[in-house]
C-alpha cells in the first residue's frame, strides 16, 4: 500500500497516513463484518449436523427393519462396509468426476 502511494507521488507522510486509515479501517470492520459470517457458518455447520444425524439414524432404522432377523449381523456389516466405504472413496471420486467434466473444460 505505502508503495503505491509513493508511485502516485504522494511522499512518505502521505503513505504513512495511508497505511494508517488502511489499518484503522480493517480495525473497525472486522468486529462487524465478523460477526455475521460467525452466525452464518455457525448456521452452516449446525444445519449440516443436523442433515447427518437425522439422516444417520433414520438409514439405520430403515436397514435393521429391512435386513432379516437370521441375517442381522452379516446385514449390518456390509451396511457399515458400505458407509465407510462411501466416506473413504467419495471426496475423491467426486473431485476426480468434478475435474474431469466441469473443471477440467473452464480452467
Amino acid at each position: 500500500m505505502p508503495v503505491f502511494a509513493l508511485e502516485l507521488g504522494g511522499t512518505e507522510a502521505w503513505a504513512g497516513m495511508v497505511t494508517g486509515m488502511f489499518t484503522l479501517a480493517s480495525v473497525i470492520m472486522r468486529p462487524i463484518t465478523g460477526f455475521p459470517v460467525l452466525c452464518f457458518y455457525f448456521f452452516c455447520v449446525s444445519s449440516t449436523a443436523l442433515g447427518w444425524g437425522a439422516s444417520s439414524t433414520a438409514s439405520s432404522t430403515i436397514a435393521t427393519d429391512i435386513i432379516p432377523k437370521a441375517r442381522m449381523g452379516e446385514g449390518m456389516g456390509y451396511f457399515g462396509l458400505t458407509g465407510t466405504l462411501a466416506m473413504a472413496v467419495g471426496p475423491d471420486s467426486t473431485w476426480a468426476l468434478a475435474w474431469g467434466y466441469a473443471l477440467g473444460r473452464c480452467c
